[in-house]
């Protein structure tokens, strides 16, 4: 049994990352294909320049004519993301903040008498 758990994490997993990898090349590769052939023109429109407005438009909220069609969908969406980076940060400087003793750890660790404690 240890001789097959020792297969499962050795060579194992480096077969499969290398056969996911190839498929993602290989997916790559057919999409990139597939598109030259349709639709050409795309490529054009592949530089820094072009990269860089259209982020900056998509930042900027209800800048992009699709954002203003539907207003709360994308509303919703711009606070979501928002909070998404903002909450993180609140709660990693939480136990600083407070004054409890972290010991090095983050806030469930922290206090004496936790629940999980046994």
């Amino acid at each position: 049994m240890n001789s097959f758990i020792a297969f499962i994490m050795g060579p194992m997993v480096w077969i499969s990352a290398i056969i996911f990898v190839g498929g993602l090349l290989f997916k790559f590769i057919g999409i990139i294909q597939s598109v030259r052939s349709k639709e050409p023109y795309v490529f054009s429109y592949l530089t820094v320049k072009h990269s860089l407005r259209s982020i900056g438009a998509w930042l900027i909220p209800f800048f992009p004519k699709s954002t203003r069609q539907s207003p709360f969908y994308y509303g919703i969406s711009y606070v979501f993301h928002i909070l998404l980076f903002v909450i993180p940060l609140f709660l990693g400087f939480w136990p600083i903040t407070s004054g409890l003793p972290t010991n090095g750890w983050w806030w469930p660790m922290c206090c004496p008498g936790n629940w999980y404690s046994s």
